[in-house]
């Protein structure tokens, strides 16, 4: 019986090295999430806001060492990245890089995911481990700020097609865009550019679980800090349930008021992704595309 482990090989590794002894710091002063518990073994995802409380984007954070971090990126544009941060670099002893082009990520997920992994790479640690595979080493990185088990690994990527023979050996499953996106759509996951980017707040995406409203000023916080407590957020991350295919960047109606846009589908269950108006972003609320009967069946709001 074939395992529900499945691996998806991202065309963009998407990751940036950030150096110098006050990288932390100076990431912790920018980010939404309190990072003063970030370690060797415990990565931190956290979201870097702009001063309108817009999502630039959001990353896992790594400690390699005293000095240097990796940021996993879900952009694919790390320049905007990099230059926001160093927007706000002043006299910090820090270096931001690129090193996308020499490192593979891979992102691993399913309901057997966990165990698989344990039984295959024997792992020690909760959410991050070297291993040794054939000759070279690989990074395992539990994201715990996923709904579902998510692991993400990196390696050098000139070890890659024998790490993807080696998953297969294991009798992983590979995922095909589409059905990534399936997987995402089905539990929530909301997806850069789509659910949230520079269109989009924390708390209308979805991710308030990544802001620490404890912590000190970051960039962006006055702002969403008065869209919560306010109750000024107008639109919510919501699942859709309809009977037939719907598109990306559909429309939805309530009466003659449009007042959503699908940004994520999945078609094999007619299940998609949107961004509803709050007043209408409740379980249970009956919509329509064009005159397609939708209803929400599960928001983040």
């Amino acid at each position: 019986m074939k395992k529900n482990a499945y691996y998806y090989l991202r065309s963009n590794s998407s990751i940036i090295k950030h150096s110098g002894a006050d990288s932390l710091d100076l990431l912790n002063r920018l980010t939404t999430n309190e990072l003063s518990n970030l370690n060797q073994l415990n990565p931190i995802r956290t979201l870097l806001t702009n001063n309108k409380g817009r999502i630039v984007d959001s990353f896992l954070i790594l400690m390699r060492n005293d000095n240097d971090l990796y940021l996993l990126s879900d952009s694919n544009d790390l320049s905007i990245v990099i230059n926001e941060i160093e927007k706000y670099t002043i006299i910090e002893d820090s270096m931001l890089s690129d090193i996308s082009k020499n490192i593979s990520r891979i992102i691993l997920y399913g309901k057997d995911i966990k165990s698989s992994l344990q039984k295959e790479l024997n792992l020690v640690n909760e959410n991050y481990n070297i291993c040794d595979i054939n000759g070279y080493q690989i990074t395992v990185i539990k994201d715990i700020s996923k709904k579902v088990d998510w692991y993400e690994i990196i390696l050098d990527k000139k070890n890659i097609s024998d790490f993807l023979e080696t998953l297969n050996s294991f009798d992983f499953i590979i995922s095909t865009e589409k059905n990534f996106s399936s997987y995402c759509v089905k539990n929530m996951i909301p997806s850069y550019h789509r659910e949230f980017g520079l269109h989009t707040n924390p708390i209308e995406a979805g991710l308030i679980n990544l802001v620490n409203f404890e912590k000190g000023c970051y960039v962006g916080q006055e702002v969403i800090a008065r869209l919560l407590n306010y109750k000024k957020t107008k639109r919510s991350l919501v699942l859709l349930k309809s009977n037939n295919h719907v598109m990306i960047g559909d429309k939805i109606n309530h009466n003659s008021l449009t007042v959503g846009e699908i940004t994520s589908v999945d078609n094999d269950d007619n299940n998609a992704l949107a961004l509803v108006k709050i007043l209408y972003s409740k379980k249970g609320t009956k919509l329509k595309i064009n005159d397609l009967d939708v209803i929400v069946t599960k928001s983040s709001e």
